[in-house]
């Protein structure tokens, strides 16, 4: 029970985490889908913050962007999650906004610590939290 217990502390200190990392008014958070969108929603980000890639043209999602000062990216770890992160990245290179990919990595690493799985997509990991 106790090892249950740790587990739920150290999660709960990762969705903090998450939460302060995405309150600042000028950072923004690129997911791929829908259900990606609802599993941050459900973890307590605030849904004003999340960008939805499958519905935004490239073109669209540059003049999101240009409003922004930073963009963390939180798309899966599969290789269409890593193209979209590629070509975000790009993206903010091309217009001067801060790139940021450190959160999802160290999220999914940490969560990988605590609970042994090795969880790949952003909607297995409101499965934790239940």
């Amino acid at each position: 029970m106790k090892r249950k217990n740790r587990a739920n502390e150290e999660l709960e200190k990762l969705r903090s985490l998450l939460l302060e990392e995405s309150e600042d008014k000028e950072t923004v958070i690129i997911v791929e889908g829908r259900r990606d969108y609802r599993t941050l929603k459900n973890l307590g980000v605030n849904t004003d913050k999340i960008i939805l890639y499958s519905i935004n043209s490239k073109e669209k999602l540059a003049k999101i962007l240009e409003k922004s000062e930073r963009v963390i990216v939180f798309t899966d770890f599969d290789k269409e999650g890593m193209k979209i992160e590629k070509e975000i990245k790009n993206l903010c290179q091309s217009i001067g906004i801060q790139f940021d990919v450190k959160i999802k990595r160290e999220f999914f690493r940490r969560l990988r610590e605590i609970t042994g799985k090795s969880i790949r997509d952003v909607e297995g990991i409101l499965n934790l939290y239940i």
